[in-house]
């Protein structure tokens, strides 16, 4: 099997598959994930089967799992898929490849950090209004760029100097961020659910602005086609998967650190792939049930399309489930779980980019200082803190842009497609031009059709 001599930290195989589990479900950013479709996709595709297109991305999620564990599998090492498609293809090709997934990653993370501060805290507090509760209104005014750079830094000064420490220290932020999400979830769902109002109903009597029934009027008049639109439910299972991957590449760039990569990589990726959809399939098929599709079209819509709705439209799970049954401590509890899981999601980030910058390293294209690892923690601190300012700088542009809609998280996906397209067919080739590797081959990675191994 081809092999890679490199030096190795005191970390290396301490990941099982429950940590795996941990890191996944930390880089996935359930959070927003979870808000996208209903905020912006629905909008794109109105009438679409929304619990269809998440079933397609989980059909979707498995295959990326399989081929990506499958990599970690063969190539156990800092920067996984890196290796591979250096080795199998040209290192040219693979350092492209590699670098433009890796600026993927780093935008959409930095878009998920600034987006607890343009989406989390300004609908929090409308949705204070809604629970009459206080608190949250002090924190309305940052979603503006100066807020977006605070709270954003802020979370990446914490992360990196958490991501310092060994795993096993590593392991306590995210074992207690993947209990307070899984707590978070199951407040969501519980308001969902159990709803105290009627949905329509419950929308007159607490927005000020404007009837239920008025949502779909305004939409179709500022240009909002009722389709029908009959393979967008594939488009946005796609787009959902898409933003999935980021959760299974990131543990992958660890597979150096993973116990045993032929099982780990593909239980932990599974289990938080399956844990991560089940909340958005239940949440989907809860809330349908209240509301229609046409409706939540047309919020998301306006979302899209006015200066306006922006202001007064909010296509968000928690703030519709708040419309539902007001509840200010639930309300709280989604924000807390929110908050710890950005916080979560950018330490995995800086983990994992750090083990492709030290890949790099190793490789010569990036100077040997990359590789550093400091002989008392066992962490590789100088790429820790370059990936720290990467998404430093990933935060700035997003806070820069002309809009903070989370529409603008669109682009990366394709960045993102495009280095998986080079993974894939490095994976592809790799049996062919490399045979001898397969004799030896178990689990997995040893899996055949036909004559073939795959």
């Amino acid at each position: 099997m081809a092999s890679q001599n490199s030096e190795r930290s005191s970390n290396l195989r301490v990941l099982d598959s429950f940590l795996i589990l941990l890191l996944a479900v930390a880089s996935i950013g359930v959070f927003v994930v979870g808000l996208t479709p209903y905020a912006t996709l629905l909008g794109d595709f109105p009438g679409t089967n929304l619990t269809l297109a998440l079933v397609i991305a989980a059909v979707l999620g498995l295959l990326f799992v399989y081929l990506y564990s499958s990599i970690g599998a063969f190539f156990p090492h800092c920067g996984a898929d890196y290796v591979l498609m250096s080795r199998v293809l040209t290192g040219s090709l693979g350092f492209a490849a590699s670098f433009t997934m890796l600026v993927g990653v780093t935008m959409l993370v930095s878009s998920f950090t600034g987006t607890l501060a343009t989406v989390g805290f300004p609908f929090i507090s409308k949705t204070a209004e809604i629970t009459a509760s206080a608190g949250f209104t002090a924190i309305e005014n940052l979603h503006t760029p100066t807020g977006i750079m605070a709270v954003g830094s802020i979370l990446i000064v914490l992360a990196f100097i958490a991501s310092i420490f060994p795993v096993r220290i590593v392991q306590k932020f995210l074992r207690f961020g993947f209990f307070l999400t899984l707590l978070s979830w199951a407040g969501l769902i519980f308001q969902f659910a159990v709803p105290i109002y009627p949905f329509a109903g419950g929308w007159d009597t607490f927005m000020r602005f404007g009837a239920f029934d008025r949502q779909i009027f305004l939409a179709r008049q500022l240009g909002l086609s009722p389709g029908p639109f009959p393979n967008a439910f594939l488009t946005l299972g796609l787009v959902v998967a898409t933003i999935l991957f980021a959760g299974i590449v990131m543990p992958v760039w660890m597979a150096g650190e993973v116990k045993n990569p032929k099982k780990d990589l593909l239980a932990g990726n599974v289990g938080a792939l399956f844990l991560a959809l089940s909340f958005f399939i239940v949440t989907s098929l809860l809330f349908l049930r209240l509301s229609s599709s046409p409706w939540l079209a047309a919020q998301s819509y306006l979302y899209l399309v006015t200066e306006e709705g922006k202001e007064t439209v909010y296509p968000w799970l928690f703030f519709y489930a708040n419309i539902l049954r007001p509840n200010p401590t639930l309300a709280y509890l989604f924000l807390s779980g929110w908050l710890f899981s950005t916080f979560n999601l950018i330490l995995v980030a800086i983990m994992a980019g750090s083990r492709m910058l030290m890949a790099w390293a190793k490789d010569k294209i990036l100077p040997v200082s990359f590789s550093f690892t400091h002989s008392g923690l066992g962490t590789p601190v100088v790429s820790l803190l370059w990936m720290s300012l990467l998404l430093e700088v990933g935060l700035m542009v997003f806070a820069l842009a002309h809009t903070h809609n989370i529409e603008w998280i669109k682009p990366f996906f394709f960045v993102i497609a495009s280095g998986q397209v080079v993974s894939a067919i490095a994976l592809a080739v790799y049996p062919f031009k490399h045979p001898e590797d397969f004799q030896q081959t178990s689990g997995m990675a040893g899996w055949r059709i036909g004559k073939f191994r795959w």
